[in-house]
């Protein structure tokens, strides 16, 4: 009878610890995914903003509702996430100072060096 209950005991044990492991481990996915979302940027009030941004802002909330505004101070861009007053479908943009729609990642395009073969 000893057997048995400690069997059962051990199972229980065994059983609860994994599951306090998968607990774990999700948190820490979590932690890491707003980690990476934020990069960098600062929730701000509309008023905050430059001018221009805020005119831009203003002129999207004709069609959208206002979800999310972040800043980046470094890269001096504006985050807008906009929901549709219609379908409710979402809509990020990325502004930059002055209140221009930018890429995701506004990169500097630089076109490829031509390579002239010599012939002998």
């Amino acid at each position: 009878m000893k057997k048995v209950i400690l069997s059962f005991a051990l199972i229980a044990g065994m059983t609860a610890m994994a599951n306090i492991q998968t607990l774990q481990a999700a948190n820490r996915i979590q932690t890491e995914v707003v980690a990476q979302d934020e990069n960098g940027f600062v929730e701000v009030k509309l008023e905050e903003l430059t001018p221009e941004v805020q005119e831009a802002v203003k002129a999207m909330l004709v069609d959208y509702d206002l979800k999310m505004l972040k800043y980046h101070a470094e890269k001096q861009l504006t985050k807008v996430v906009l929901t549709s007053k219609q379908d409710q479908s979402e809509k990020k943009v990325l502004l930059d100072a002055q209140g221009k729609e930018v890429s995701k990642d506004p990169v500097v395009k630089e076109e490829p060096e031509k390579v002239e073969e010599q012939q002998p």
